[in-house]
């Protein structure tokens, strides 16, 4: 009896994976191995949604890389899709038009000021100057390229004045021009506007320098070393003004709309002092000067170890919302499906979206934190370049020391030394982002070629 019991629940074992049944007596209903029959038909089933998710994926990459980012950014001078060779004249048509119209308007600020009051307003005769502002100039109608005079300097000025006048936050800052030319009076512009704002002029440089600065084939070499000379000149000067910080600017440099109270959010939220466990401490740390400006060309996220950073996480981010979508509104709807798949949505997606973002260009990324001042962040600085520069004032002495000792004979520009000078001495130099500064010259004071149009 007992051994008939155990016999039946072997058989009933065996027949749960192999069922040896009949129909009506006859081989051909033997209905199969069951595990196998199921493993085959989940692999088929497998196939199929593996079939369609690649061709979802690949039109969805097509219609993107081919159809949606050429139309879209074809008119973005920073993405890879932008003919730069086939829109060389146009853009630089379109950038002569856009100097004339901003020249108009702040031609028309300029007619507003009382001379005598806006001069006196920056006249260095006040005792707790927040930021006293140079702008380095020189004459650019000189330049054999240039259709006429561009007058950057009368543009730059007058952002100036209006970003200090409706955003001074209380602080006493000072305005002047630094008159570097190697013919100081033949620079009409800089004289006009030195009714209104204070100046102070450079000597003349010997005839040699005068006779070399601007011939093609000696070139490099005489304009870097007095580019040098000029930096420091203006530098020094700006000690007179006893500020807490000085702010270098070139006259091809425009400030952006809201730029003193942006800059001032970062000195006090990142520089003088930062956020940490829910409080703010007083930052330590040396830093020795900050770039309010970085070239577009030189934005994209291949450049920088830490623009690598920023398009690894936009594309994790992205990935990240789509990978949830899939998960919360498909996978869960279809249980056949295992988790496997979110897994490779998900790294689908951050290919997806790491390689457009790469196509679109980072600079247009860095833009929508113009938004707020709270979008507004610093990162370490590299060695390039110096349209506007912050400085503290303390440090100054030692960077102008540094820059009188390096030897720039060969070509080595300044921006290269200041560079070297934030190793030499240990510190940290810093750059914003987004730009605080836009750089908008077309004529080089450095070179005798233009500066291209969609570069900077």
């Amino acid at each position: 009896m007992m051994a008939d019991r155990v016999g039946q629940k072997r058989n009933m074992k065996k027949n749960k994976y192999f069922t040896t049944g009949f129909s009506n007596g006859s081989v051909n209903g033997w209905t199969g191995w069951t595990p196998l029959r199921d493993f085959l038909s989940r692999r088929h089933v497998h196939r199929r949604l593996f079939l369609r998710h690649i061709i979802v994926i690949l039109v969805v990459y097509a219609l993107t890389f081919f159809v949606v980012l050429p139309a879209y950014c074809k008119n973005k001078p920073s993405s890879f899709y932008y003919d730069v060779r086939g829109n060389r004249d146009r853009d630089f048509r379109y950038a002569i038009q856009l100097n004339q119209n901003r020249l108009r308007e702040d031609q028309r600020h300029i007619e507003t000021l009382n001379p005598q009051t806006t001069r006196q307003k920056y006249d260095n005769n006040n005792a707790n100057v927040h930021m006293a502002i140079g702008v380095i100039t020189v004459d650019r109608s000189k330049h054999k390229k240039s259709p006429s005079n561009p007058k950057y300097l009368t543009q730059v000025l007058s952002r100036l004045d209006q970003g200090l006048t409706q955003q001074s936050l209380g602080h006493i800052n000072k305005i002047f021009i630094c008159n570097v030319d190697s013919k100081p009076n033949d620079h009409s512009e800089a004289r006009e506007l030195s009714r209104y704002f204070p100046m102070v002029t450079k000597s003349a440089p010997n005839v040699e320098s005068e006779l070399t600065l601007h011939r093609k084939d000696i070139g490099l070499r005489a304009r870097l070393s007095k580019e040098k000379e000029d930096y420091v000149f203006c530098l020094n000067y700006s000690r007179s003004y006893n500020s807490k910080y000085v702010l270098l600017v070139q006259d091809d440099a425009i400030p952006e709309d809201g730029f003193y109270e942006r800059l001032n959010y970062l000195l006090e939220n990142k520089l003088e002092r930062r956020y940490v466990q829910g409080r703010f401490i007083s930052n330590r740390g040396e830093w020795a000067f900050l770039k309010l400006n970085f070239p577009d060309p030189l934005a994209a996220f291949p450049r920088h170890w830490w623009f690598v950073c920023e398009g690894i996480a936009i594309a994790a981010f992205a990935a990240g919302i789509v990978a949830n979508v899939y998960e919360t509104f498909y996978r869960r709807k279809h249980r056949e499906l295992s988790v496997k798949w979110t897994y490779f949505i998900l790294l689908v997606g951050f290919l997806y979206f790491g390689i457009a973002s790469h196509l679109i260009g980072r600079q247009y990324f860095i833009h929508l934190r113009e938004k707020s001042n709270y979008f507004y962040d610093i990162r370490p600085g590299t060695s390039c370049c110096i349209p506007a520069v912050l400085y503290p004032s303390a440090i100054i002495p030692n960077i102008t020391n540094y820059l009188l000792m390096t030897n720039l004979a060969s070509p080595y520009p300044v921006d290269f030394a200041l560079a070297d000078f934030v190793t030499f001495a240990k510190m940290q130099q810093y750059i914003t982002f987004p730009n605080l500064f836009s750089h908008i010259g077309l004529f080089s004071s450095l070179h005798v070629s233009t500066v291209g149009s969609v570069q900077f």
